[in-house]
């Protein structure tokens, strides 16, 4: 009879710990989960942010967009960005093969290929002459100051020249352009 009351207890405890260990693991998959999920997807992403006259100062449209509740961030896929300059001239536009917005929209993570180019009239991108070209990797962008940097190589294109570095930090608003290190140019005059 002992030996039965053991058995039982045994028993007991074992159904008890298993439906405790389930429980738990299941609260913990539900936690992951809705964390590494987003909750909204959107195609054909576009966000105007204006200026204080009510005039666009940025543009930021995507392929796709995913937001993530947890830390309100968005991951962007083939992000294009459209920077405006107050005095009317054309704008820089910025291309990456995927990016992260943070939640409050302040700071933006380009990432792969990045390529940053401004025309020297407002034409269509295919019939404009650029008048600078960046290529680069992985670009950190503040929104609101207009500023962005990155630690990679940088070519810069112009009409008569090329100029490489690694590191670089720009601020479209004051067009202002700092290279870091090891910076080549080569310079050719044009006839």
């Amino acid at each position: 009879m002992i030996r039965w009351a053991s058995v039982i207890v045994l028993l007991l405890i074992l159904v008890l710990t298993s439906w405790i260990h389930n429980t738990l693991q299941e609260e913990v998959n539900v936690e992951i989960k809705d964390r590494g999920e987003p909750d909204s997807i959107m195609w054909n992403f576009k966000r105007t942010d204006m200026d204080e006259r009510g005039l666009p100062k940025a543009r930021l449209m995507a392929d796709l967009m995913r937001h993530y509740p947890l830390d309100d961030s968005i991951e962007l896929e083939r992000p294009v960005m459209e920077i405006y300059n107050e005095d009317g001239t054309p704008p820089w536009h910025v291309t990456a093969d995927s990016g992260w917005l943070s939640g409050d929209g302040e700071k933006l993570l380009l990432y792969g290929r990045v390529y940053i180019w401004r025309n020297t009239t407002e034409t269509t991108k295919d019939e404009a002459e650029k008048m600078i070209e960046l290529i680069t990797t992985d670009l950190s962008i503040l929104l609101d100051e207009e500023y962005a940097e990155t630690s990679n190589f940088v070519m810069i294109l112009g009409r008569n020249y090329k100029v490489t570095a690694v590191g670089m930090q720009a601020n479209f608003r004051k067009r202002n352009l700092k290279l870091l290190k090891d910076v080549r140019g080569h310079y050719e005059k044009l006839p």
